[in-house]
């Protein structure tokens, strides 16, 4: 991706501009991937009482 972006025939505004909006892709992804784990996690150590279980 940053090769890509390394040989980009463009100005050096938009080519930092596509640079950093990578990183905040890369970044935002490693986030949603670690929350998504963490609330899975939650769930197999402490399950919602039967009362609030979610009906299959």
């Amino acid at each position: 991706m940053f090769i890509g972006i390394y040989t980009l025939d463009a100005t050096l505004p938009v080519k930092g501009y596509y640079a950093v909006t990578a990183l905040f892709l890369v970044m935002s992804s490693f986030v949603l991937q670690k929350t998504i784990r963490d609330n899975q996690e939650d769930d197999e150590r402490n399950p919602p009482p039967p009362s609030e279980a979610p009906q299959a």
